[in-house]
């Protein structure tokens, strides 16, 4: 979008560099009117032309310059206008309109932190320019800073409310860009609800409503996970469950996830979604130890004005030894809720209610781990970005878990955080430190563990469907009985196709 009009810059520069009645003046404001007819006509080609006769007649004339720079740059040919523009500036360094329209050749040429340079000078000289403001968003969009854009396409659209449109527009598309659906969606609503009627408003208005119809259609997702791990010190407790066996030997393993994913949209506020898991792990040489199981869970999610709650349902089935002869069979349902989001943050507390039932050969009665388990839990998320692509995550879990065997029963609690940030070229960060205590009070041991935990994950996405990463895990379990003190490295190089 140029805001600012030919004949306005024309009538600043007349005043600037005023002329004198003489034939050759007089074939120079000839020129210098077709001139500027020619480009508020779209006609770029005719106006080079016609600012080139003005230049014969005043050679180095700083308005026939800049306005040949500027017909340049909206014919698309930006070298020639960078040229142009920038010999100006040598020459008169303090010509505002020299420096904007340079700002914007720079934009257009892809160097943004050049166009920024200038386009913050000519803002400190012109407060009230709005299209120097909304170019300079433009460009923060282009170095991926989404927060920045946005408060410099609010303060365009400050200055001069027609930027509106533009503003939601273009946050819109570049949402749209990094697949943030939910965001792109509400700017290309606010976009079309600021100019119903323009142009752009109706562009927005019909990609808000692709976006609202292919939200509401039923999705179906499948990924495929590889992993091939090295673990300095193997042990036997599928997905956090309890400690069932310690190698104290390492092993390299191949573990393969099959998830299968299903959301369908239930009316405009509620959605019902539904996964499949498939997992297995292979051993090299600990057989004992490898894993194979499914997880199957369903859930509703309400999308209500004040709050967003969601109750959910887990079955999960493992075997615990090549034989199949050992299992875990467990039911979870957790109710919740989801706070209201803003753009930095949403809260989510949740409950969930689990039964564990184990079935394992030459087991003591003290020592049965089939359990009732019940944990309170609140996770916070903070967005570092308006983009969402840069967040840390906390939260607290308090867990009172009931077995049947009184050596495990206990009380747990744990805190953890997590960063997600990218990095560069589409490679992403993601930190999460967990520490965990739990209160045996009951085991005849007076048990009483602290684990540590922390994985790092570098990802890089290659494409729609393929996404590749390297992950390094930490654990550390102390406990007040050596036969569980255990630590762990885990070296992982992961493989995903997502279809």
């Amino acid at each position: 979008m140029r805001k600012t009009t030919v004949v306005g810059l024309s009538l600043l520069s007349l005043m600037l560099y005023p002329t004198s009645p003489n034939a050759n003046e007089t074939l120079y404001e000839l020129g210098i009117s077709r001139g500027m007819a020619a480009m508020n006509n779209l006609d770029y080609l005719t106006a080079i032309k016609e600012f080139e006769s003005a230049l014969k007649e005043k050679q180095a004339d700083p308005q026939a310059t800049l306005y040949l720079g500027a017909s340049y740059n909206r014919l698309g040919r930006h070298e020639k206008a960078i040229s142009l523009l920038t010999d100006l500036l040598e020459e008169h360094p303090d010509y505002t309109d020299a420096k904007d329209e340079l700002g914007i050749a720079y934009y257009y040429q892809g160097r943004y932190p050049d166009a920024m340079k200038l386009l913050d000078s000519v803002r400190k000289e012109r407060t009230q320019d709005a299209e120097c403001v909304y170019y300079i968003g433009l460009s923060w969009i282009a170095l991926g800073e989404l927060a920045k854009a946005d408060e410099a396409f609010r303060e365009a659209a400050r200055l001069d409310p027609s930027y509106r449109v533009h503003h939601h527009y273009r946050m819109g598309l570049a949402h749209l860009e990094r697949k943030n659906t939910a965001e792109a969606l509400n700017e290309f609503s606010q976009a079309y609800q600021a100019a119903p009627e323009s142009e752009v408003g109706l562009e927005a208005g019909d990609l808000a409503r692709l976006l609202s119809q292919k939200r509401a259609a039923p999705h179906l997702g499948i990924q495929v996970e590889t992993r091939y791990e090295y673990d300095s010190n193997v042990v036997l407790n599928p997905y956090d469950s309890s400690i069932l066996d310690i190698s104290d030997q390492d092993d390299f393993r191949f573990a393969t996830t099959g998830i299968l994913n299903f959301s369908l949209p239930v009316g405009d506020l509620m959605t019902f979604n539904t996964r499949e898991r498939f997992i297995q792990s292979v051993h090299n040489q600990l057989g004992d130890f490898n894993l194979t199981g499914n997880d199957l869970s369903s859930g509703l999610n309400f999308n209500l004005p004040w709050f967003s709650p969601f109750v959910g349902y887990e079955y999960e089935y493992y075997f615990l030894d090549d034989c199949k002869q050992s299992y875990l069979r467990s039911n979870s349902v957790s109710p919740g809720f989801t706070l209201p989001e803003t753009w930095f943050t949403f809260t989510q507390p949740y409950y969930r209610f689990e039964v564990d039932d184990y079935l394992l050969p030459f087991e003591f009665k003290q020592d049965n781990r089939s359990a009732r388990n019940h944990t309170v839990a609140i996770d916070q998320y903070f967005f570092l970005s308006r983009d969402a692509r840069r967040w840390v995550r906390t939260g607290v879990d308090y867990e009172r878990n009931n077995a049947y065997g009184f050596n495990y029963v206990y009380n747990g609690m744990k805190v953890y955080g997590e960063l997600f940030t990218p990095l560069v070229c589409d490679v992403t960060l993601d930190f999460i430190g967990e520490y965990y205590i739990k209160d045996y009070f009951k085991s005849e041991f007076n048990r009483y563990d602290e684990q540590q935990n922390y994985i790092v994950t570098v990802n890089r996405q290659l494409n729609k469907y393929l996404g590749v990463a390297l992950q390094y895990e930490l654990v550390v379990n102390g406990s007040t009985v050596a036969l569980f003190e255990y630590g762990r490295d885990i070296f992982s190089l992961v493989g995903t196709i997502s279809l």
